[in-house]
């Protein structure tokens, strides 16, 4: 539903792991913040409680407290009788705030677990939700997926349990879609990409839901597929903010809304169109209607085919093998090729050896674009619309037999 989304405000919600290392006092002051102030009176505990994560510099309410995008979520469980608490955490990303990704996640969920703690004590054998949104999402699932799986979670018992995770970093999707921090490889300090969670969340039922497309829960794996992956990072402005509104209604009610069940995990996929399409079809509505050049790279985008590569073999496979410090021993080498597809389409691929271990996968969409010497007269000449690029961290192969020999070094 192209009509329901602005691509020019971007939410303050929103999760974009891509930061650097933090400020370590600040995060030990944010410690000592109560969780939940100013929401559910301590002596209610209602039907049951709804312990609520919102994302990255989320506005506070009128108690300091984090709820911005996710007050849709808190209402909804309210109007069943829950007692909702909302996390009380920085949410904060260095450099838009002096706390870094990883370290902002920890004080979450140390956060979430306590508020869970606190309810279960006061109020035994009712039910609790852990929900949230973007960087929320990542605090809830982590903690929900630490319960099922009984590892260091604070004291929370796992009886009654359940979740709600909108636009989840680290969902684990289908059909080569997932979370950003299974995609992608970290590039810096302090934004660590996990990976899926161990364990998933066990026996504990759980709905995620993700809008086709958004680039924080649905990235396609750029070796299979670096259009798409790079689409995603366009859809991450012009979709992430998509579900604040909605958070009201159920999930499974949402319009587009495809629900598959993989094991107590309902994942709920919104369909949408290619973030590049959105874009083209808002500057063909500010056109007067007219066709522009951002259609024809759009179409490319649409009818793109993924690359055919060896199976099993993904970004995130490559993480076992990826960090330790440069090896340049054998000097720096860098090779690197680029296609044109049918005028519209550029791709770029470069892999470098030595000082700088990586490899970067660019995209650019266009008309009449060619890999050939610009020509001055040409009949329509190369012109570049729209671009992006990414850049995974790899290893000297002399490094390989070292990591498969220990690969958790």
């Amino acid at each position: 539903m192209v009509s329901d989304l602005n691509i020019w405000s971007v939410t303050k919600t929103q999760t974009l792991p891509l930061i650097v290392l933090a400020l370590a006092v600040f995060a030990g002051a944010s410690l000592a913040y109560p969780v939940g102030a100013g929401t559910a009176a301590a002596d209610s505990c209602g039907t049951g409680g709804a312990v609520v994560v919102a994302g990255t510099l989320a506005p506070r309410n009128s108690a300091g407290v984090p709820t911005g995008g996710v007050t849709g979520i808190g209402s909804r469980y309210a109007d069943k009788g829950y007692a909702v608490t909302y996390v009380d955490y920085p949410t904060s990303l260095w450099p838009l705030g002096p706390i870094s990704y990883d370290d902002d996640v920890a004080l979450g969920k140390a956060a979430t677990e306590r508020a869970i703690v606190d309810y279960q004590q006061r109020c035994p054998g009712k039910p609790v939700v852990v929900a949230g949104y973007s960087q929320g999402a990542r605090v809830a699932g982590d903690v929900l997926s630490d319960v099922a799986n009984g590892r260091h979670s604070g004291g929370v018992r796992r009886e009654g349990l359940s979740g709600e995770l909108h636009s989840d970093p680290r969902r684990d999707g289908r059909d080569g879609r997932s979370g950003v921090e299974n995609s992608l490889i970290g590039v810096l300090p302090g934004t660590t990409m996990s990976g899926p969670r161990d364990g998933g969340f066990g026996t504990i039922p759980v709905l995620e839901v993700c809008v086709e497309g958004d680039g924080v829960c649905d990235v396609p794996d750029p070796l299979y597929d670096p259009i798409g992956a790079v689409d995603s990072l366009i859809g991450y402005f012009v979709k992430h903010g998509y579900y604040p509104s909605r958070m009201r209604t159920a999930p499974d009610a949402w319009d587009s809304a495809t629900c598959h069940t993989q094991g107590t995990t309902d994942d709920c996929v919104v369909a949408q169109p290619s973030g590049t399409s959105i874009v083209a079809d808002d500057a063909r509505q500010r056109a007067g209607g007219d066709a522009t050049p951002l259609d024809v790279a759009a179409a490319a985008v649409d009818d793109r085919v993924a690359l055919d590569l060896a199976p099993g073999v993904t970004v995130g496979s490559l993480r076992p093998i990826v960090g330790g410090q440069p090896d340049s021993s054998s000097g720096n080498l860098s090779i690197g090729a680029s296609v044109v597809v049918a005028g519209v389409v550029d791709v770029d691929v470069q892999r470098t050896w030595g000082t700088d271990n990586s490899l970067t996968v660019g995209v650019d969409l266009g008309i009449g674009m060619t890999d050939a010497p610009a020509v001055d007269d040409a009949l329509i000449p190369d012109t570049r619309l729209l671009g992006g690029e990414i850049t995974v961290p790899m290893v000297d192969s002399r490094k390989l037999l070292a990591a498969a020999l220990n690969p958790t070094r």
